[in-house]
């Protein structure tokens, strides 16, 4: 029974390190005497999520020495809560921390082209990070100018990733039908390594005739 479980285990990660090899142009970082473990893949995944916010490379070796510690950067600290968004408007909102950490909320048309007529359709990503935990879902969004509503048509391809630790998820849905504002939501909670510190985070998207933004929960 334990060599058959190994054994699933063995294919699972198989699968995972050739679908990260597939989707990545600098594998050399992860391999390591042709073989690549699971911290590495962690790693990868949280330093490349850095990068491609723009983290320095010393913030990122700060930041990762944190997470092999045990340490929470500020984005996850009481203390930082209420660190007002440096970056503020109603699609992207992103606040940086002292140690370069970041928390960011954002709706973004998938196609790269929001259509502003007043009857018209379009398909987003909302999308949640601090690095370490991220998560996002996808929605198509009916907006009528006219008669300033809106509606959730479908919510879906929902994604969540967390290096610390174990979560759970809270809250995932939307409204139904025409309404004056539109609202789809993702909560979920998230527990260090040690299950010692519990945290609700959640983003929600929200929709009129007129406009959409973005909603998320405040620090750790």
């Amino acid at each position: 029974m334990k060599k058959k479980y190994f054994l699933i285990f063995s294919l699972v990660l198989f699968t995972l390190v050739n679908f990260v090899f597939a989707n990545s142009n600098n594998f050399k970082d992860l391999a390591r005497n042709n073989y690549v473990n699971l911290f590495d893949l962690i790693r990868y995944e949280v330093v490349k999520e850095l990068r491609q916010e723009g983290v320095s490379e010393r913030d990122i070796n700060n930041l990762m020495e944190k997470l092999d510690n045990g340490e929470l950067w500020d984005c996850m600290k009481d203390e930082y809560s209420d660190l007002k968004p440096q970056i503020n408007t109603d699609r992207y909102k992103k606040t940086i921390y002292p140690d370069g950490s970041f928390k960011i909320a954002e709706i973004k048309p998938i196609n790269g082209v929001s259509k502003n007529s007043l009857d018209s359709e379009n398909t987003y990503t909302v999308r949640f990070s601090l690095g370490v935990v991220r998560f996002s879902f996808d929605v198509d969004i009916s907006r009528n100018g006219t008669l300033k509503k809106s509606k959730i048509k479908r919510q879906y391809n929902k994604n969540i990733y967390t290096a610390i630790g174990k979560y759970s998820e809270d809250a995932y849905g939307h409204d139904y039908g025409w309404k004056p504002e539109a609202h789809a939501w993702l909560a979920i909670y998230t527990n260090d390594k040690n299950n010692l510190r519990e945290t609700r985070l959640w983003v929600r998207a929200h929709v009129n005739g007129n406009r959409i933004w973005t909603e998320t929960s405040g620090g750790f």
